[in-house]
Protein backbone atom coordinates (compact mmCIF):
# COMPACT_ATOMS: atom_id res chain seq x y z
CA UNK A 1 0.00 0.00 0.00
CA UNK A 2 1.17 3.56 -1.06
CA UNK A 3 3.90 2.10 -3.14
CA UNK A 4 3.91 4.22 -7.05
CA UNK A 5 3.31 1.34 -9.42
CA UNK A 6 6.50 1.86 -11.29
CA UNK A 7 8.79 1.49 -7.76
CA UNK A 8 6.47 -1.53 -7.43
CA UNK A 9 7.20 -3.19 -10.50
CA UNK A 10 10.99 -2.81 -10.66
CA UNK A 11 10.90 -4.13 -7.27
CA UNK A 12 8.88 -6.86 -8.51
CA UNK A 13 11.12 -7.29 -11.26
CA UNK A 14 14.21 -7.88 -8.90
CA UNK A 15 12.64 -10.93 -7.40
CA UNK A 16 14.46 -14.22 -9.40
CA UNK A 17 11.05 -15.55 -10.26
CA UNK A 18 9.56 -13.07 -11.83
CA UNK A 19 9.46 -12.74 -15.51
CA UNK A 20 8.48 -9.08 -16.13
CA UNK A 21 6.80 -6.67 -14.14
CA UNK A 22 5.18 -3.00 -15.71
CA UNK A 23 2.47 -0.66 -14.16
CA UNK A 24 -0.73 -1.17 -16.44
CA UNK A 25 -1.14 2.15 -18.75
CA UNK A 26 -4.26 4.27 -18.71
CA UNK A 27 -6.94 3.16 -20.84
CA UNK A 28 -7.11 4.23 -24.34
CA UNK A 29 -10.02 5.67 -25.86
CA UNK A 30 -13.12 2.73 -26.40
CA UNK A 31 -12.83 1.82 -30.57
CA UNK A 32 -16.24 2.86 -30.60
CA UNK A 33 -15.76 5.80 -32.61
CA UNK A 34 -12.76 7.22 -34.70
CA UNK A 35 -12.95 10.85 -36.21
CA UNK A 36 -11.37 12.31 -38.74
CA UNK A 37 -8.27 15.08 -37.92
CA UNK A 38 -11.76 15.76 -35.12
CA UNK A 39 -14.33 15.93 -37.47
CA UNK A 40 -18.17 15.18 -36.03
CA UNK A 41 -18.85 11.49 -37.90
CA UNK A 42 -21.96 11.47 -39.45
CA UNK A 43 -25.31 10.20 -37.72
CA UNK A 44 -28.27 10.54 -39.68
CA UNK A 45 -28.07 6.68 -40.09
CA UNK A 46 -28.80 6.35 -36.82
CA UNK A 47 -32.26 8.60 -36.75
CA UNK A 48 -34.53 5.80 -37.36
CA UNK A 49 -37.27 8.44 -36.91
CA UNK A 50 -36.60 10.06 -40.02
CA UNK A 51 -37.41 6.85 -42.13
CA UNK A 52 -40.79 6.01 -43.51
CA UNK A 53 -43.53 5.02 -41.47
CA UNK A 54 -44.90 2.78 -39.69
CA UNK A 55 -40.62 3.22 -38.45
CA UNK A 56 -40.81 6.55 -37.92
CA UNK A 57 -42.34 9.76 -38.90
CA UNK A 58 -40.13 9.86 -41.88
CA UNK A 59 -39.21 12.96 -43.95
CA UNK A 60 -40.25 14.60 -47.35
CA UNK A 61 -37.64 14.53 -50.61
CA UNK A 62 -37.72 17.67 -51.15
CA UNK A 63 -36.54 16.72 -54.73
CA UNK A 64 -39.98 14.95 -54.63
CA UNK A 65 -42.05 16.57 -52.75
CA UNK A 66 -41.60 20.59 -53.31
CA UNK A 67 -41.37 22.26 -50.14
CA UNK A 68 -41.27 19.61 -47.78
CA UNK A 69 -38.31 20.22 -46.03
CA UNK A 70 -40.30 22.90 -43.95
CA UNK A 71 -39.03 25.89 -46.14
CA UNK A 72 -42.24 28.24 -46.21
CA UNK A 73 -42.81 27.25 -42.25
CA UNK A 74 -41.34 29.11 -39.25
CA UNK A 75 -41.46 26.94 -35.66
CA UNK A 76 -41.68 28.89 -32.35
CA UNK A 77 -39.78 26.99 -29.92
CA UNK A 78 -41.64 27.59 -26.50
CA UNK A 79 -38.49 26.85 -23.27
CA UNK A 80 -35.17 27.24 -22.79
CA UNK A 81 -32.01 25.44 -22.50
CA UNK A 82 -30.40 26.31 -25.99
CA UNK A 83 -27.30 25.97 -27.30
CA UNK A 84 -28.05 28.21 -30.21
CA UNK A 85 -23.99 28.29 -31.13
CA UNK A 86 -24.14 24.61 -31.63
CA UNK A 87 -22.10 23.04 -35.04
CA UNK A 88 -25.15 21.41 -36.23
CA UNK A 89 -27.49 24.35 -36.25
CA UNK A 90 -25.71 27.83 -36.04
CA UNK A 91 -29.08 29.64 -35.08
CA UNK A 92 -28.53 33.72 -35.19
CA UNK A 93 -29.40 35.14 -31.84
CA UNK A 94 -32.01 37.41 -33.78
CA UNK A 95 -34.05 34.12 -33.65
CA UNK A 96 -35.15 35.27 -29.61
CA UNK A 97 -38.43 36.50 -29.18
CA UNK A 98 -37.58 38.15 -25.83
CA UNK A 99 -34.88 38.05 -23.60
CA UNK A 100 -33.87 34.59 -22.06
CA UNK A 101 -33.55 34.80 -18.33
CA UNK A 102 -31.92 32.80 -16.23
CA UNK A 103 -31.63 28.86 -17.48
CA UNK A 104 -32.77 27.01 -14.82
CA UNK A 105 -31.42 23.70 -16.11
CA UNK A 106 -29.15 23.69 -18.81
CA UNK A 107 -27.94 24.20 -22.16
CA UNK A 108 -29.25 20.41 -23.95
CA UNK A 109 -32.86 19.91 -23.86
CA UNK A 110 -33.77 22.62 -26.39
CA UNK A 111 -30.44 22.01 -28.11
CA UNK A 112 -32.00 18.59 -28.66
CA UNK A 113 -35.46 19.87 -29.61
CA UNK A 114 -34.04 21.73 -32.12
CA UNK A 115 -32.08 19.03 -33.50
CA UNK A 116 -34.60 17.23 -34.23
CA UNK A 117 -36.32 19.87 -36.21
CA UNK A 118 -33.92 21.82 -37.54
CA UNK A 119 -30.30 20.45 -37.52
CA UNK A 120 -28.28 21.03 -40.72
CA UNK A 121 -28.44 18.83 -43.78
CA UNK A 122 -24.42 18.53 -44.27
CA UNK A 123 -22.43 15.54 -43.81
CA UNK A 124 -21.46 16.05 -39.92
CA UNK A 125 -23.75 14.65 -36.58
CA UNK A 126 -27.63 14.53 -37.51
CA UNK A 127 -30.28 16.30 -39.96
CA UNK A 128 -33.43 17.77 -38.70
CA UNK A 129 -36.60 16.68 -40.05
CA UNK A 130 -37.43 19.80 -41.61
CA UNK A 131 -33.85 21.48 -41.80
CA UNK A 132 -34.88 24.60 -44.32
CA UNK A 133 -37.63 25.49 -41.50
CA UNK A 134 -37.28 28.95 -39.70
CA UNK A 135 -36.67 29.00 -36.41
CA UNK A 136 -37.88 31.26 -33.51
CA UNK A 137 -36.79 31.18 -29.68
CA UNK A 138 -39.97 32.05 -27.28
CA UNK A 139 -38.35 31.38 -23.87
CA UNK A 140 -40.55 30.79 -20.93
CA UNK A 141 -37.80 32.10 -18.49
CA UNK A 142 -37.05 35.82 -18.83
CA UNK A 143 -36.10 38.71 -16.72
CA UNK A 144 -39.50 39.54 -15.67
CA UNK A 145 -39.91 35.81 -14.46
CA UNK A 146 -41.71 32.24 -15.61
CA UNK A 147 -44.96 32.76 -17.79
CA UNK A 148 -45.78 30.02 -20.84
CA UNK A 149 -48.64 32.21 -21.75
CA UNK A 150 -46.48 35.30 -21.91
CA UNK A 151 -44.14 32.99 -24.57
CA UNK A 152 -46.98 31.78 -26.18
CA UNK A 153 -48.11 35.29 -26.62
CA UNK A 154 -45.16 36.45 -27.94
CA UNK A 155 -44.32 33.50 -30.68
CA UNK A 156 -48.13 34.04 -31.69
CA UNK A 157 -47.22 37.38 -32.25
CA UNK A 158 -44.36 36.69 -34.85
CA UNK A 159 -45.91 34.13 -36.34
CA UNK A 160 -48.47 33.87 -39.78
CA UNK A 161 -50.83 31.53 -40.89
CA UNK A 162 -49.25 27.98 -41.38
CA UNK A 163 -46.61 28.41 -39.02
CA UNK A 164 -46.54 26.08 -36.05
CA UNK A 165 -45.86 26.71 -32.23
CA UNK A 166 -44.09 23.81 -30.24
CA UNK A 167 -44.70 23.96 -26.47
CA UNK A 168 -41.89 22.13 -24.83
CA UNK A 169 -42.84 22.27 -20.82
CA UNK A 170 -45.57 20.58 -18.92
CA UNK A 171 -47.52 21.27 -15.87
CA UNK A 172 -48.64 19.88 -12.69
CA UNK A 173 -52.47 19.09 -13.76
CA UNK A 174 -54.96 16.94 -12.10
CA UNK A 175 -54.25 17.11 -8.50
CA UNK A 176 -50.48 15.78 -9.37
CA UNK A 177 -47.43 17.38 -8.06
CA UNK A 178 -45.25 17.36 -11.25
CA UNK A 179 -41.90 17.80 -8.91
CA UNK A 180 -38.59 16.32 -10.02
CA UNK A 181 -40.26 12.79 -10.22
CA UNK A 182 -42.52 14.35 -12.99
CA UNK A 183 -45.39 12.32 -11.59
CA UNK A 184 -48.45 14.04 -12.39
CA UNK A 185 -46.92 16.38 -15.06
CA UNK A 186 -49.77 16.80 -17.68
CA UNK A 187 -50.15 19.07 -20.56
CA UNK A 188 -49.69 23.12 -19.81
CA UNK A 189 -53.16 24.30 -21.17
CA UNK A 190 -54.49 22.89 -17.57
CA UNK A 191 -53.75 26.01 -16.47
CA UNK A 192 -56.47 28.59 -18.00
CA UNK A 193 -53.58 31.31 -18.80
CA UNK A 194 -51.99 29.10 -21.13
CA UNK A 195 -55.51 27.82 -22.36
CA UNK A 196 -56.51 30.87 -23.10
CA UNK A 197 -52.85 31.64 -25.04
CA UNK A 198 -53.42 28.59 -27.27
CA UNK A 199 -56.82 29.40 -28.39
CA UNK A 200 -55.70 32.42 -29.36
CA UNK A 201 -53.14 31.18 -31.47
CA UNK A 202 -55.04 28.45 -33.17
CA UNK A 203 -57.54 30.50 -33.71
CA UNK A 204 -54.92 32.78 -35.82
CA UNK A 205 -54.34 30.24 -37.54
CA UNK A 206 -51.00 28.94 -36.25
CA UNK A 207 -50.99 25.39 -35.21
CA UNK A 208 -49.62 24.78 -31.94
CA UNK A 209 -48.14 21.50 -30.48
CA UNK A 210 -47.97 20.54 -26.99
CA UNK A 211 -46.63 17.77 -25.13
CA UNK A 212 -48.68 15.08 -23.14
CA UNK A 213 -46.22 15.64 -20.31
CA UNK A 214 -43.96 12.74 -18.81
CA UNK A 215 -46.48 12.28 -15.80
CA UNK A 216 -48.53 8.95 -16.30
CA UNK A 217 -51.92 10.80 -15.87
CA UNK A 218 -55.10 9.21 -17.08
CA UNK A 219 -56.06 12.63 -18.53
CA UNK A 220 -59.97 10.97 -19.04
CA UNK A 221 -59.40 10.78 -14.72
CA UNK A 222 -61.63 12.03 -12.22
CA UNK A 223 -59.26 14.31 -10.86
CA UNK A 224 -59.05 15.86 -14.29
CA UNK A 225 -62.60 17.10 -13.47
CA UNK A 226 -63.44 16.82 -17.60
CA UNK A 227 -61.24 19.81 -18.75
CA UNK A 228 -59.48 17.43 -21.00
CA UNK A 229 -62.61 16.96 -22.44
CA UNK A 230 -62.55 18.02 -26.04
CA UNK A 231 -66.24 18.31 -25.93
CA UNK A 232 -66.07 21.09 -23.23
CA UNK A 233 -62.81 22.69 -23.24
CA UNK A 234 -60.99 22.25 -26.43
CA UNK A 235 -58.17 24.91 -27.70
CA UNK A 236 -57.51 23.72 -30.72
CA UNK A 237 -53.58 22.20 -29.77
CA UNK A 238 -52.30 19.06 -30.91
CA UNK A 239 -51.52 17.17 -27.90
CA UNK A 240 -48.60 14.17 -28.28
CA UNK A 241 -48.57 11.33 -25.88
CA UNK A 242 -44.67 9.13 -25.76
CA UNK A 243 -44.78 5.65 -28.10
CA UNK A 244 -42.89 3.16 -27.74
CA UNK A 245 -40.39 3.56 -31.06
CA UNK A 246 -40.98 -0.11 -31.93
CA UNK A 247 -44.00 -1.04 -30.56
CA UNK A 248 -46.34 2.03 -30.89
CA UNK A 249 -47.70 1.53 -27.29
CA UNK A 250 -47.32 4.10 -24.73
CA UNK A 251 -44.65 4.55 -23.02
CA UNK A 252 -45.12 3.79 -18.92
CA UNK A 253 -44.36 7.53 -17.96
CA UNK A 254 -46.39 9.28 -20.97
CA UNK A 255 -49.97 11.22 -20.03
CA UNK A 256 -52.46 9.26 -21.80
CA UNK A 257 -56.59 9.94 -22.54
CA UNK A 258 -58.98 10.85 -25.21
CA UNK A 259 -57.24 14.41 -25.00
CA UNK A 260 -54.00 13.30 -26.29
CA UNK A 261 -54.13 13.13 -30.00
CA UNK A 262 -51.36 11.72 -31.89
CA UNK A 263 -48.00 9.75 -30.46
CA UNK A 264 -44.01 9.73 -31.93
CA UNK A 265 -40.71 8.11 -29.81
CA UNK A 266 -40.51 8.43 -26.89
CA UNK A 267 -37.11 7.72 -26.41
CA UNK A 268 -33.99 6.74 -28.62
CA UNK A 269 -33.70 9.79 -30.42
CA UNK A 270 -30.52 10.54 -32.11
CA UNK A 271 -30.10 14.30 -31.91
CA UNK A 272 -27.83 17.33 -30.51
CA UNK A 273 -26.73 17.68 -27.09
CA UNK A 274 -26.26 15.90 -23.91
CA UNK A 275 -22.89 14.11 -25.29
CA UNK A 276 -23.48 10.29 -24.51
CA UNK A 277 -23.95 9.11 -28.13
CA UNK A 278 -20.38 11.50 -28.82
CA UNK A 279 -18.56 14.32 -26.66
CA UNK A 280 -15.26 15.46 -27.66
CA UNK A 281 -15.39 18.19 -24.92
CA UNK A 282 -17.12 21.44 -25.92
CA UNK A 283 -21.08 21.28 -25.52
CA UNK A 284 -21.34 22.86 -29.28
CA UNK A 285 -20.81 19.44 -30.48
CA UNK A 286 -22.54 16.87 -28.45
CA UNK A 287 -25.11 14.41 -29.53
CA UNK A 288 -27.23 12.06 -27.93
CA UNK A 289 -28.74 9.07 -28.66
CA UNK A 290 -30.84 8.50 -25.98
CA UNK A 291 -33.01 11.58 -26.16
CA UNK A 292 -36.82 10.98 -25.78
CA UNK A 293 -40.19 11.23 -23.70
CA UNK A 294 -43.14 13.59 -24.42
CA UNK A 295 -40.16 16.12 -25.48
CA UNK A 296 -38.65 13.90 -28.47
CA UNK A 297 -41.97 12.73 -29.26
CA UNK A 298 -43.61 16.83 -29.94
CA UNK A 299 -40.78 18.03 -32.19
CA UNK A 300 -41.59 14.77 -34.41
CA UNK A 301 -45.26 16.05 -34.66
CA UNK A 302 -44.26 19.41 -34.91
CA UNK A 303 -41.87 18.16 -38.13
CA UNK A 304 -45.04 16.41 -39.84
CA UNK A 305 -47.55 19.89 -39.46
CA UNK A 306 -44.40 22.25 -40.41
CA UNK A 307 -43.42 19.86 -43.27
CA UNK A 308 -47.17 19.12 -44.70
CA UNK A 309 -48.02 23.06 -44.42
CA UNK A 310 -44.81 23.68 -45.98
CA UNK A 311 -45.97 21.75 -49.35
CA UNK A 312 -49.47 22.64 -48.97
CA UNK A 313 -47.82 26.04 -49.54
CA UNK A 314 -45.42 25.16 -52.23
CA UNK A 315 -48.05 23.71 -54.37
CA UNK A 316 -50.33 26.16 -54.51
CA UNK A 317 -52.23 26.00 -51.67
CA UNK A 318 -52.93 27.57 -48.53
CA UNK A 319 -52.12 26.07 -45.17
CA UNK A 320 -54.79 24.15 -43.02
CA UNK A 321 -56.49 25.32 -40.31
CA UNK A 322 -55.35 24.00 -36.91
CA UNK A 323 -57.84 21.43 -36.27
CA UNK A 324 -58.06 20.10 -39.84
CA UNK A 325 -54.19 19.58 -39.92
CA UNK A 326 -55.47 17.91 -36.54
CA UNK A 327 -58.07 15.77 -37.35
CA UNK A 328 -56.13 14.42 -40.71
CA UNK A 329 -53.06 13.47 -38.99
CA UNK A 330 -54.77 11.74 -36.55
CA UNK A 331 -57.43 10.05 -39.38
CA UNK A 332 -54.41 8.87 -41.30
CA UNK A 333 -51.89 8.21 -38.61
CA UNK A 334 -50.66 4.68 -38.20
CA UNK A 335 -52.78 2.81 -35.27
CA UNK A 336 -51.20 2.05 -31.81
CA UNK A 337 -51.03 -0.64 -29.94
CA UNK A 338 -51.84 -1.26 -25.90
CA UNK A 339 -55.08 -0.16 -23.87
CA UNK A 340 -54.03 3.57 -22.85
CA UNK A 341 -54.89 6.44 -25.64
CA UNK A 342 -52.06 7.95 -27.22
CA UNK A 343 -53.07 8.20 -30.64
CA UNK A 344 -51.60 7.03 -33.81
CA UNK A 345 -47.82 8.17 -35.46
CA UNK A 346 -48.57 10.88 -37.90
CA UNK A 347 -47.97 9.33 -41.87
CA UNK A 348 -47.14 12.98 -43.47
CA UNK A 349 -47.61 11.49 -46.86
CA UNK A 350 -50.47 10.07 -46.34
CA UNK A 351 -51.70 13.31 -44.57
CA UNK A 352 -50.59 15.39 -47.14
CA UNK A 353 -52.39 13.36 -49.85
CA UNK A 354 -55.22 13.53 -47.68
CA UNK A 355 -55.59 17.04 -47.66
CA UNK A 356 -55.37 17.39 -50.97
CA UNK A 357 -57.97 15.24 -52.05
CA UNK A 358 -60.19 16.82 -49.70
CA UNK A 359 -59.40 20.03 -50.84
CA UNK A 360 -58.90 21.11 -47.73
CA UNK A 361 -56.10 23.61 -47.82
CA UNK A 362 -57.52 27.25 -48.11
CA UNK A 363 -57.40 28.25 -51.30
CA UNK A 364 -56.55 32.60 -51.87
CA UNK A 365 -60.04 33.14 -52.66
CA UNK A 366 -61.38 31.04 -48.93
CA UNK A 367 -58.50 32.94 -47.17
CA UNK A 368 -59.78 36.43 -48.46
CA UNK A 369 -63.55 35.83 -47.46
CA UNK A 370 -62.49 34.81 -44.65
CA UNK A 371 -60.03 38.01 -43.83
CA UNK A 372 -63.11 39.92 -44.79
CA UNK A 373 -65.69 38.18 -42.40
CA UNK A 374 -62.87 39.37 -39.38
Amino acid sequence: AGKRPAVLANSLNALAFVEYAAPQPAPSPLPAMRTDAGRTPLFVHEQGYRKPSPKGIGVFNPRRVKGGDGRHVTIADVEYSWQINHEDLKIPASAYVGRLGKDPFNTDHGTAVLGELVAIDNAIGVTGLVPAAGIRLAPTVTPQGFSIARAIGRATRVLDRGDVILIEQQAAVCGGQCGDDQVGCGPVEWNQAEFDAISTATALGITVVEAGGNGAVDLDGPACRGRFDRARRDSGAIIVGAGDPKTRARMSFSSYGSRVDVQAWGGSIWTTGYGDAFNPGPARRRYTSTFGGTSGASPMVTAAVAMVQSALIAQGYRPARPRKIRQVLTATGVPQRGPDHIGPLPDPHAALEELKRQGAAWSTATTEAIAAAE
